[in-house]
């Protein structure tokens, strides 16, 4: 498992698909299955497997919904992976209510500032424009030293994916 993350982290995503690969078979239902479906949807996202990307982020959606994830930042990071697959596809209303849930029920100093920058360009995708504004004023309120909010105040996109 701790292969693959850092595979993943050092941007080596065909090796770390067939790392997390290795480890579901291995342990089919072990206590990393979540972060495993996670990981293995953001590998393929990055390697343009839209399809694959999707069944790892629902795999990873159902164990979280069944309550089988008790990191925060791992719920956090599945609800981003759900909302930039569904962004990907044109599906602004589901990205923004799978980016809405670590705005909302995780205050994580990473994921939150990230995951409030990414409903603001859902509602401005949406023509709600005042709401994506209110998103960003709370985003540079309670986060202004993350990068979401620094890219806003240099007039830079308003989110970033791994």
């Amino acid at each position: 498992f701790l292969l693959a993350e850092n595979l993943r982290k050092t941007k080596n995503y065909d090796e770390a698909a067939k790392a997390y690969q290795v480890y579901l078979e291995k342990f089919s239902g072990g206590r990393h299955l979540a972060a495993v479906h996670l990981g293995l949807g953001i590998a393929t996202k990055q390697m343009g497997q839209g399809e694959e990307a999707k069944r790892h982020s629902e795999e990873a959606l159902q164990l979280l919904e069944s309550g089988q994830v008790a990191d925060p930042g791992i719920e956090a990071q599945i609800y981003l992976l759900a909302g930039d697959l569904a962004f990907e596809a044109g599906d602004y209303d589901s990205a923004y209510r799978y980016y809405a849930k670590p705005s909302i029920l995780v205050r994580h100093p990473v994921f939150t500032p990230l995951a409030l920058a990414k409903s603001a360009e859902c509602k401005e995708k949406l023509g709600e424009t005042e709401k994506a504004k209110s998103l960003r004023e709370e985003l540079l309120r309670d986060f202004p030293d993350s990068e979401p909010a620094k890219g806003l105040s240099q007039g830079a996109p308003k989110g970033g994916s791994e």
